[in-house]
């Protein structure tokens, strides 16, 4: 799901895989867009198949990693559609992440942080996340995240997805699904803030609240993802919606 600028409505766009064959590379799928003010239209397919990872929304346009498995193509590339032109394109990865393997297992997504487009690299036998940002056309390194000595977030048994990271001193906010955590990248550690149980298929309790002073503030500033609901058993609770923003409610206003 995206915001269009222009015309100042959200939109959905779908992509449908019928059927998907990863030995014979092919592969058959549909993309569908629904906004505010129509009904579902469809478009034409994205110039790569993309992966099951999440897309990212930024500035009207969604941004989704490619699928090396599938199609002709045997690299990585992001592939980007514009809402408000109803125009799919890519672009390519840096090399590291663009070169692919199918003895390699390392995995690769897209995420937002501060603003920004990046790019991840999840290395599960190294146990290690490289983070690139896409800025005025060029990719950099902006993180290495290593978690060889925490094996709660171990690539090997989890999809870790960075979240946010804090402006003030860097810290990254760390996701597996089960836990939420505050990587220090100086210091290479992790402080725990939340173990997350599922409730129902919409609702996830957070327990477990960190006694870290700033906690709250900081996911309140800057967590940002893909739930449609996080509750948290606090003086507050934490309702994030989907590509929505976070909102603190006194815990008398609970709803299921």
């Amino acid at each position: 799901m995206g915001f269009c600028q222009v015309t100042q409505s959200h939109a959905v766009v779908g992509i449908f895989y019928y059927w998907k064959n990863y030995e014979s590379h092919q592969y058959y799928l549909t993309c569908i867009i629904w906004s505010c003010s129509s009904q579902g239209q469809p478009l034409p397919d994205p110039p790569l198949p993309v992966n099951d990872m999440p897309p990212v929304s930024l500035d009207g346009v969604l941004y989704w990693m490619s699928e090396p498995r599938l199609g002709q193509s045997y690299e990585r590339a992001i592939v980007f559609f514009n809402i408000a032109a109803k125009i799919f394109d890519v672009i390519p990865c840096p090399s590291c992440i663009a070169i692919w393997d199918s003895r390699n297992p390392c995995h690769a997504f897209v995420v937002e942080l501060q603003g920004m487009l990046c790019a991840v690299l999840s290395n599960p036998v190294a146990d290690k996340l490289d983070i690139w940002k896409w800025d005025h056309g060029l990719w950099s390194i902006a993180y290495a995240i290593n978690l060889k000595f925490w094996p709660d977030y171990s690539l090997a048994t989890n999809v870790v997805v960075p979240l946010a990271v804090d402006p003030i001193d860097g810290k990254v906010l760390l996701n597996t699904g089960r836990k939420l955590g505050l990587y220090n990248p100086c210091e290479q550690t992790i402080e725990n803030l939340h173990l997350i149980r599922r409730r129902s298929n919409r609702t996830l309790e957070l327990t477990e609240i960190s006694t870290l002073p700033d906690a709250k503030m900081f996911l309140r500033s800057s967590l940002s993802g893909n739930y449609h609901w996080l509750r948290a058993r606090s003086l507050l609770t934490l309702q994030v919606l989907h590509q929505g923003r976070i909102h603190f409610t006194p815990e008398t206003n609970l709803r299921s």
